[in-house]
């Protein structure tokens, strides 16, 4: 009989306040993550849902789209001997919701939350589930103390219960448990900037009619993004993700929409690819290197590297490059798993053909021709990204010479020096990052004295006849 009158006190303040109290905006519960509107006292969570915090440390967790009216003046009521409680209320009026309201101190604090239908429940220390469809509305208590009424006394509903109301029926039940992760791979490299997580996967739950996967970024509250899925393995993507540690979680719901606790956070990490001037990343993601460059990775901490052929990991480090200059492929992977994620390492095969000849050259006799040519075995695109710089000295002197292009060859003349010979004329091919690409010489002979001045004569001579 106590408990139906307190039942009954119960029902009859929720009443009054509904009746009574203007549902506007929640005066005493602020919105710390996602977003939302509030229209005609009705507060609507935005796409990537909503979170309160409320008075006494409780928190309010809304799906996308949820709707939710708060009633501003919380009733005082006599949930448990002692002082009473002051309960703040609301009514779910469709969408999903998560109640958590710490264990109760000296100061006690609840959150009735109400449905459409005459379905209520009490979270007076723990965590409460509610969801409202236009079919069911259901409560469970996913951890701790939780009271609920299917419109007459409130009773305790136990831990791991669900409590549903449809029309003309009323059922009760066990929430879905958290679902636990498989083993599987925990690190993608972002080779050009983004990458897809995928290949997750978790062990099946028996009362689950689906799954719900969310994904969010380290140090924020609010899921990024989710994947429902019918099946224990998330069979789509989680595409174009940048550089950063994530964190999934899974949980499983019943045919009814109701969520257990979700699976304990899994830490991903997507590795960031940081390449030196004059490297490239090909296609098929492979990192092409120069000789001393190092490619740099970023959101590594914690993982373990190794190399392929290697017998052991040891912490990863931030800064890789090639060993002994050949093809080097490099292992990153959790602690906690033996799945690894891969990126091989080569060796830039960009070269440059430099011809410099004839290769017995006399000056002034002799016209001297340089001829450059670029021979590429790497990605083709890399072409379009190098340009060539020439670097040509004759002796100690560094020449300006004038380019042209002949086909695919860059092509330019040496005029004879006015200065003593023999010479040394070097070409040094790099490009536009100081990267050797190719180089070249020739030793060149200055015509004999004699056979100047003779040259000088004829020439002199006719002169004079024309």
């Amino acid at each position: 009989m106590a408990k139906t009158t307190a039942a009954w006190a119960i029902c009859a303040a929720f009443t009054l306040a509904a009746g009574t109290s203007e549902a506007t905006k929640p005066a005493a519960f602020t919105v710390v993550a996602g977003d939302g509107r509030m229209a005609a006292g009705l507060f609507t969570a935005g796409e990537r849902g909503a979170v309160f915090d409320g008075p006494g440390g409780s928190r309010l967790e809304l799906s996308p789209g949820a709707e939710l009216r708060f009633f501003n003046v919380p009733q005082m009521l006599q949930l448990k001997p002692g002082p009473q409680t002051k309960t703040h209320t609301m009514l779910l009026a469709s969408g999903r919701m998560e109640v958590q309201v710490p264990e109760q101190g000296a100061k006690r604090e609840a959150v009735l939350v109400s449905f459409q239908r005459k379905l209520m429940a009490i979270a007076t220390g723990g965590t409460l589930v509610a969801v409202a469809t236009p079919k069911v509305s259901a409560v469970a208590n996913a951890g701790g103390e939780v009271l609920s009424s299917w419109g007459a006394a409130f009773v305790p509903l136990e831990l791991g219960r669900v409590r549903r109301m449809a029309p003309g029926v009323e059922t009760e039940g066990d929430v879905p448990v958290a679902p636990s992760w498989e083993p599987g791979r925990r690190v993608w490299i972002a080779v050009h900037g983004t990458e897809a997580i995928e290949d997750l996967s978790w062990k099946p739950v028996a009362e689950a009619a689906r799954y719900q996967v969310e994904l969010r970024r380290d140090g924020e509250q609010v899921p990024f993004a989710t994947q429902d899925t019918v099946t224990q393995h998330m069979e789509s993507r989680f595409p174009g993700l940048g550089p950063g540690i994530y964190y999934a979680s899974v949980r499983a719901f019943d045919a009814y929409g109701i969520g257990g606790k979700a699976s304990k956070p899994e830490r991903l990490h997507v590795l960031g690819v940081t390449l030196p001037p004059g490297s490239f990343a090909t296609d098929d993601g492979s990192v092409l290197l120069a000789p001393g460059q190092q490619a740099q990775f970023s959101h590594a901490d914690g993982l373990l590297m190794s190399y392929l052929g290697a017998t052991r990991y040891y912490p990863a480090n931030t800064a890789v490059g090639l060993y002994r200059n050949e093809r080097t492929v490099v292992h990153f992977r959790a602690p906690d798993t033996d799945q690894f994620a891969s990126i091989p390492l080569e060796p830039r095969k960009l070269r440059a053909k430099v011809f410099v000849g004839p290769k017995i050259a006399i000056w002034p006799i002799d016209e001297v021709v340089i001829r450059v040519r670029l021979q590429n075995a790497d990605d083709a695109r890399m072409d379009d990204n190098v340009q060539i710089v020439p670097e040509v000295t004759l002796g100690i002197d560094r020449l300006e010479l004038d380019w042209h292009r002949e086909g695919s060859e860059l092509v330019a003349k040496v005029p004879p020096a006015r200065t003593p010979g023999p010479w040394v004329l070097r070409v040094d091919i790099k490009d536009q990052f100081g990267l050797p690409l190719g180089s070249d010489f020739l030793e060149i002979v200055g015509q004999p004295a004699k056979r100047r001045a003779a040259k000088r004569m004829q020439a002199s001579a006719k002169k004079s006849r024309g």
